[in-house]
């Protein structure tokens, strides 16, 4: 545990010793790629540790047959709805209005309205 702390030590004082336009273009770049990760793991319909989702339940009540021919969450995973920020203290990725609340019920699993 110590050598963990001396190596996020010596990474805080490297990151806090760039200047402020450089901080913030490694943040936008982390975030760029962060954000491109993220839209992979909603694609693949795999959690953030990379365990895949649930299957859909069946639901009985259902008048056609055969499989659901659509992507759960397409568009979720738009820019419109998955917003990224690039700031001085680390890059940001959230979902943006209504979005923020489907994904939030999905991901603990509560149920929605």
């Amino acid at each position: 545990m110590c050598e963990l702390r001396l190596v996020n030590d010596w990474l805080e004082a490297l990151i806090n010793s760039l200047s402020a336009p450089v901080r913030k273009e490694m943040a936008r770049i982390i975030t760029m790629k962060l954000h491109a990760s993220k839209q992979q793991n909603i694609k693949r319909q795999h959690a953030p540790d990379s365990k895949p989702f649930k299957p859909r339940k069946t639901q009985q009540v259902r008048s056609k047959k055969g499989r659901i021919k659509r992507e759960m969450f397409a568009k979720l995973r738009t820019a419109k709805y998955m917003k990224t920020q690039a700031s001085l203290d680390g890059p940001i990725i959230k979902f943006a209005g209504n979005a923020q609340r489907m994904a939030r019920v999905h991901h603990f699993g509560l149920r929605g309205r």
